[in-house]
């Protein structure tokens, strides 16, 4: 499902790189793509995975994706437990 919008030419170049970097999570690690809670601190697994990344970028974008009415959803989901990238 996805929780975010495309990116576009009528968003900043800012807000495009953030999409497309959680677009790579998504295709790198199921639990981006699945929606489900994510586990505390996980920007130190990506960094530790996936040295290359854009760490500014990065945090803006897990802020963004963790802020979404779905993901909020699934933190609120009865049973849910919060996910590691394996």
């Amino acid at each position: 499902m996805k929780i975010l919008p495309q990116p576009s030419p009528n968003f900043t170049a800012e807000t495009n790189a953030q999409l497309q970097l959680l677009e790579a999570l998504a295709e790198r690690w199921p639990a981006f793509a699945e929606t489900v809670p994510l586990a505390i601190g996980i920007h130190a697994e990506i960094w530790a995975a996936w040295p290359d990344v854009d760490r500014p970028t990065l945090k803006v974008a897990l802020r963004r994706y963790v802020r979404s009415f779905q993901y909020r959803a699934a933190l609120e989901r009865k049973g849910s437990r919060r996910v590691h990238l394996d």
